[in-house]
């Protein structure tokens, strides 16, 4: 399927890619269901691939939201199309058992869409926590840079714009 194909009627939505396996039924199932409860549509392709990084890549360009999901046995990616096709965004190891990490990724491609903060997954007892929060990184960059700035300011006997830093 080619970026430039037509794309099914309906709203746009995330494209699921997946490569029949054993439990792929399962998986499939719990992460549309992820991306249903971000309340985001998707749209179920079978394709082929090496591995779930090319199938979640080659689903992103499919994508009208430019975000993919490649499922394969034991490996769930998740891509946007901007990225190569090596290197998505996230990629997990699972079984086929594991319907809470499989539903997780489908939570993180939904929430790319919608521009929130992705969700880890893994960190003791199942337990999710907000691990990109561009408005907080961006916020630390910002006072560890004015912090270095005010630094060498007063090793250099200058002065800088910070008012405490300047009245030492």
């Amino acid at each position: 399927m080619a970026r430039n194909e037509p794309q099914e009627s309906g709203p746009p939505g995330i494209v699921v890619a997946y490569r029949p396996h054993p439990g792929c039924a399962q998986a499939l199932h719990e992460v549309c269901a992820g991306i249903e409860e971000e309340g985001m549509h998707f749209r179920a392709v079978e394709l082929e691939a090496a591995d779930a990084a090319g199938l979640a890549h080659q689903a992103a360009l499919c994508s009208q939201l430019l975000v993919g999901v490649g499922i394969d046995e034991g490996e769930l990616c998740v891509q946007l199309a901007a990225l190569p096709a090596d290197a998505p965004l996230e990629r997990l190891t699972v079984g086929s058992d594991e319907s809470g990490c499989q539903r997780h990724v489908g939570h993180n491609a939904a929430r790319l869409v919608k521009v929130m903060p992705l969700k880890g997954y893994g960190y003791g007892d199942g337990e999710e926590t907000d691990v990109l929060q561009p408005g907080e990184a961006r916020a630390e960059q910002v006072r560890q840079h004015e912090d270095k700035n005010a630094d060498a300011a007063v090793t250099h006997g200058g002065t800088t714009n910070d008012a405490e830093v300047s009245q030492a």
